[in-house]
């Protein structure tokens, strides 16, 4: 069936242009020259691979030199450039040893990342972005990751933890100033033409408070609590008692805190001082008694006890202990003055030195031997500076007792070394192990040897030797090559050649909040009995 009659017009093929004729020859000489230039580029192609094998065999073994494998070192950070050599833009990627991963600073953005994407955007993944610099760490440096900043003058370190503790103090007298308020009828109402009272200055918007360090108030706000109880027992006596002994009530309070003190300091002397108990965490005073200071001692830094201006607002004898204390303060010998700064410092550091005791009790008590042990350390140098440094006394009471600190120390050193050496040759990232034998172990290795050189033999030799002996025993075991380089930067640092030592003073201490600082007596007594139940184990 037609669709439609008629008929098709005729079709024009359109046709490519060729040749309308190709002899036999020319097709063998094209034939020719084709497969030669095929022949040559093949080769060039194979002359290419081969250089690029033999630039990445080289590349492969330019490390592998042994005095290039005597230290090991880990990647720390990558620095990327994604542009041109004309603009361009720039970002960082970090190694978080703490966190434990990559950290990526991309402008004023801080994200985590993964090593993927480093690998992704260093190597060239992206269009025009790739590292330009890589930085390194000696795996055997773990201290350079601890500290970032550097360390405060000690001056003004003391004064931003005097002001710390200074603003906990005001936080609780306003609380109390609070509820007193509460708790008596509301005033009148102030005169409106009245101008609204400034502290310094006449900004509003600006009050300028000028505070120095103050170690005498923090110190007397410790004992806070007792001298409130010493003031209500004075506040009792009746009037005419007063009167016959022709004394005042400073006097009364501060000779009823002198002797209360000096008993309990004497009965401590008697049933063994430090062993379960310390009463020189209870205040200066007892401190100061406990080091056998003067009289003239006593006196000032009890005047500074019962100084502190809160103590006004307990009733007529708190505010005239307090006023007259402080009036007496003004009249102190100022050799006495500056002497009793010095000690103040001495129980500032004191304080220090036990809270880092405590608390690296409780964390191995917790089995965290690391952060155990590194707090243990700190306690035993900053105790060493405390002995050294002035104002000098003959009776050792001015540091804390060593036996206590010494016996967990050492279970510390040797748990953690223990667990060290089992991660290494069981573990599958030497690095990180090599690393905090740098960062904690070698510190406290450090402390054994000082004490050993001082005092051969003993339990300190013993434990040193016990350490290395663990280390030095996987020389003859069959080790990866990995592993093996990373025990040889561990064996030099663990093993030296030499039996120096070096104390490294710690860069920023951490002193308690007062609220922790209040408990420290009895957070010593309760690290105490853990430690004689560790010993009768």
């Amino acid at each position: 069936m037609e669709v439609e009659g008629g008929t098709l017009p005729a079709t024009r093929v359109h046709t490519s242009p060729a040749p309308r004729h190709v002899s036999e020859l020319e097709l063998k000489v094209l034939s020719s020259c084709l497969a030669r230039w095929g022949r040559e580029v093949e080769e060039e192609i194979a002359s290419l691979n081969k250089a690029l094998q033999d630039i990445e065999a080289t590349i492969g073994v330019m490390y592998d030199e042994p005095g290039l494998r005597q230290r090991g070192y880990r990647l720390h950070a990558v620095m990327v450039h994604e542009g041109d050599v004309n603009q361009g833009h720039y970002w960082a990627y970090v190694n978080h040893v703490q966190r434990g991963g990559w950290l990526k600073f991309n402008d004023n953005t801080v994200s985590q990342t993964t090593w993927e994407e480093i690998k992704k955007e260093a190597v060239g993944g992206r269009a025009s972005t790739s590292a330009y610099s890589c930085v390194y760490v000696d795996i055997a440096r773990g201290d350079l990751m601890e500290q970032t900043t550097p360390s405060l003058p000690t001056d003004l370190d003391l004064f931003i933890m005097e002001d710390n503790k200074s603003f906990a103090a005001e936080i609780l007298r306003w609380d109390e100033e609070q509820l007193r308020l509460k708790s008596e009828p509301a005033p009148a109402p102030p005169c409106p033409s009245a101008a609204p009272p400034l502290l310094i200055g006449d900004d509003p918007e600006c009050q300028i408070i000028e505070q120095k360090p103050d170690l005498a108030q923090s110190h007397a706000l410790l004992s806070r609590e007792a001298t409130l109880e010493f003031l209500a027992v004075v506040a009792a006596i009746p009037a005419e008692k007063k009167k016959l002994a022709a004394k005042s009530n400073t006097s009364y309070v501060i000779n009823n805190i002198y002797q209360a003190v000096k008993q309990k300091v004497q009965q401590c002397k008697q049933e063994g001082f430090g062993e379960r108990q310390d009463p020189r965490l209870d205040s200066f005073v007892h401190y100061l008694v406990a080091n056998e200071l003067t009289i003239d001692h006593y006196r000032r830094a009890l005047l500074e006890q019962v100084a502190l201006q809160e103590f006004e607002m307990v009733g007529e004898v708190g505010r005239d202990v307090a006023r007259t204390a402080r009036d007496n303060l003004r009249q102190t010998d100022s050799q006495i003055e500056q002497e009793l700064l010095l000690w103040h410092r001495a129980y500032h550091q004191f304080r220090i030195v036990v809270n880092y005791f405590v608390l690296g009790v409780e964390k191995y008590t917790e089995n965290v031997l690391e952060e155990s042990l590194a707090l243990l350390t700190v306690s035993y140098v900053v105790n060493e500076k405390i002995t050294d440094d002035p104002p000098h006394t003959q009776n050792g009471f001015k540091a804390m007792f060593k036996r206590g600190l010494i016996k967990h120390f050492h279970l510390a050193v040797e748990s953690l070394n223990t667990r060290l050496v089992e991660q290494f040759e069981t573990g599958s990232d030497p690095g990180s192990v090599a690393s905090r034998v740098a960062s904690t172990l070698v510190p406290a290795i450090h402390i054994l040897q000082a004490r050993t050189n001082k005092v051969p033999g003993g339990r300190d030799a013993a434990l040193l030797e016990e350490v290395r002996g663990r280390w030095c025993a996987m020389i003859e075991q069959p080790l990866p090559d990995r592993k093996r380089d990373y025990w040889g930067t561990i064996f030099n640092t663990v093993v030296p050649d030499d039996n120096s030592v070096v104390m490294t003073q710690p860069p920023n201490l951490r002193y308690p909040k007062l609220a922790d600082d209040l408990k420290l007596g009895q957070r010593y007594k309760s690290a105490m009995q853990r430690i004689m139940r560790e010993t009768d184990k």
